[in-house]
């Protein structure tokens, strides 16, 4: 399975960021290739979420399919809902399973259990409370949010 290092994330990341077209341009190539993807980060399960962590995940997300998309060589392969769905019980049940305290120690299993531990050090960051400026996502927010990307994570490498 390709490995998605953080030189790829951080030129992604970049190439993203650089400009609000640049972001739509992107989003939009991915809605027509990935729509169940990125369709499932509108799920249900976001409507808790406020829309400045709506607008981070989308962002985020849309990293991560890219930076997957880049390190694989091209074209995702597509996923059927109920692998994604599979995908994100599996996500939750480790979680929950889970016997440590705080959001970043909860987070180990998946760690121990990854191919790719740069994708999820970059979800995980991107979830950190910032000391620097007000923070986005909030304290309830951030389960749900690391799940639901973890979970893309999965989408993307399941079948390489």
């Amino acid at each position: 399975m390709p490995f998605v290092d953080e030189n790829i994330i951080e030129a992604v990341v970049d190439q993203l960021g650089a400009s609000d077209a640049s972001f739509e341009d992107k989003l939009n190539e991915l809605k027509d290739k990935y729509p169940l993807r990125l369709g499932y980060l509108f799920a249900e399960d976001v409507e808790a979420l406020t829309k400045e962590e709506q607008s981070w995940m989308l962002f985020v997300g849309t990293v991560i399919i890219s930076a997957c998309e880049q390190a694989f060589g091209g074209n995702l392969p597509m996923i059927e809902e109920k692998d994604l769905m599979e995908l994100e019980e599996n996500n939750w049940s480790a979680i929950q399973d889970s016997k440590e305290t705080g959001f970043n120690k909860r987070l180990d299993i998946f760690f121990h259990n990854t191919d790719q531990e740069d994708l999820l050090a970059f979800i995980e960051d991107s979830l950190a409370d910032s000391d620097d400026e007000e923070n986005i996502i909030s304290k309830e927010g951030k389960e749900p949010m690391f799940i639901l990307l973890k979970t893309l994570v999965d989408s993307c490498t399941l079948y390489s």
